[in-house]
Order: C-alpha cells, then structure tokens, then sequence
C-alpha cells in the first residue's frame, strides 16, 4: 500500500502497551496525504525488539477543528505518521 499527495486517509484505533509515534488525539481521525518523506525504520518494533524494517513516513494534514472540535480554530495541524497507521478512506 502506498499513499500519494493529496490522498484521504485515517488512522487506526488500535491503543499498544508500549511506544507509538500515532497520538492518542489523532487515533480514528481523517487527514490527507501532504508528502512522502521517505522509508525509515519504524520506532515502535525497533523499541520492541531492537529491530525494524523501514516503512514508509508521510505528512498528514489535519484540519485542528477536525481533531479538537471546533473550537480549536481554522488552522492545519501536520503530523508524521508512519503508513501501518494509515487506512485509505473511500471517495
């Protein structure tokens, strides 16, 4: 599975016992593909194990209202979300 610019996606829900690089506030939320940014070995199995293999990186913009309410106000929040935490969403 590979995601391309301007691609909606969500992340997933699942919660780990241990590190993890998908905050709780984004967990289940819709964002959009901003850019690849290359392959790199994902932290949470390298914490783990002390291994990984690399896995795609992107930046995900999110409209803050869509993450906070909308109270938060009319800007974009980007974060860097590996691609085992993204789910494509149905146009």
């Amino acid at each position: 599975m590979s995601f391309r610019p301007g691609q909606r996606v969500r992340t997933g829900l699942r919660t780990t016992d241990g590190h993890t690089r998908l905050p709780d506030y984004a967990r289940g939320r819709i964002g959009t593909i901003f850019r690849n940014r290359g392959s790199y070995p994902i932290p949470d199995e390298l914490v783990r194990s002390g291994h990984a293999s690399d896995q795609p990186l992107y930046s995900v913009r999110f409209h803050a209202s869509d993450l906070w309410g909308e109270d938060a106000g009319a800007h974009d929040v980007y974060l860097d979300l590996y691609e085992s935490y993204l789910r494509p969403v149905a146009e």
